[in-house]
């Protein structure tokens, strides 16, 4: 056990004088705690906003939901309640999304004509779910060479901890003979110079669309790829904005003054959504609250939404709102 945490040791020391942080990580909100096996809930008011020469009704300038996020050990699952007139309530409760399995492939958000949707449910889950799994799909099917975690893992040093654990392994089990070697001794000077190579060097490859900016005094970490630009808080990896160039224009969002909810959630006081076609909408959160649930609540919760809706008479009538919504 002591030689796995030495050896532990010495990949992580070796890693943090050269830290630079990959794409996965500042995609996944840090700063909040993980949640674990439980759900997250957030409800979500959304305004569009409109120059002073133009006048709509409020139903049609405002639009509410509320999403959870359900983290079973079976799997990741989702709902969406799509609220009337941005007022939530059991009475205006019109529609219920449900996915099984949460991600952008199973909401179907992977097609060409989806990225303004796919880039907002992928930055809502970030934020609530302290979570990147999403992100990490929508990064792979819009930038050329973005890369996850797994993709950057150091071939040469996975081989070189494999091979001592299966060395621990048998040590352990008094398994030793002659040709039971510690792959961390080597016999020649060549073998030990390679060695120590190995361990000076980063169990993660440096993801070379992360930048360290620094700007007017203040210190970031950019995503730069061809189509996705990201910026992020230095220190505490927050997200700040994030542009996607799409052929019919600039998708924008940006993130302003994290504040805390429920003692132990941040997210943006407010979200500036632009779509490409310019059209700018703000998102507010109004509650975020976590739930530590048992094995099949969540699917007992959905079931009394179903029953909420069922009462409503206009249930799952066309109702208008920004087209970034499922």
């Amino acid at each position: 056990m002591n030689k796995n945490i030495l050896f532990l040791f010495l990949i992580i020391s070796t890693s943090v004088y050269s830290y630079t942080p990959t794409a996965e990580s500042l995609f996944r909100n840090g700063s909040n705690p993980d949640i674990g096996n439980s759900t997250v809930v957030g409800t979500l008011k959304i305004e569009k906003k409109l120059g002073e020469d133009v006048e709509l009704d409020n139903q049609e300038l405002r639009s509410a939901v509320k999403i959870l996020v359900g983290n079973e050990e079976t799997g990741r699952k989702f709902i969406q309640l799509d609220y009337k007139s941005g007022v939530v309530a059991d009475s205006t409760l019109n529609k219920i999304h449900y996915k099984s399995n949460f991600s952008l492939e199973s909401l179907n958000l992977l097609q060409t004509n989806q990225v303004e949707t796919a880039l907002f449910y992928s930055l809502i889950d970030s934020l609530l779910s302290n979570s990147s799994s999403l992100f990490v799909e929508f990064l792979k099917s819009v930038e050329l060479g973005a890369l996850s975690n797994k993709e950057l893992v150091n071939k040469d040093q996975e081989n070189l901890l494999r091979q001592y654990k299966f060395y621990i392994s048998k040590k352990a089990k008094e398994e030793d003979s002659p040709e039971l070697k510690n792959p961390l001794v080597g016999e020649t000077p060549e073998d030990k110079e390679r060695i120590r190579e190995v361990l000076r060097s980063t169990y993660l490859n440096k993801d070379t669309k992360i930048q360290r900016v620094m700007e007017k005094g203040n210190f970031f970490w950019d995503f730069v790829g061809e189509k996705v630009y990201a910026r992020f808080d230095g220190e505490t990896h927050k997200l700040k904005k994030i542009v996607v160039t799409l052929p019919e224009g600039k998708v924008e969002v940006d993130c302003y003054n994290y504040i805390l909810f429920n003692a132990s959630m941040e997210f943006p006081e407010v979200i500036y959504f632009k779509d490409a076609s310019g059209q700018m909408y703000e998102i507010k959160m109004s509650k975020i609250y976590v739930i530590k649930e048992k094995p099949g609540t969540f699917t007992r919760r959905l079931k009394n939404y179903e029953k909420t809706l069922n009462k409503n008479e206009e249930k799952n009538s066309e109702i208008i709102k920004p087209l970034f919504l499922i």
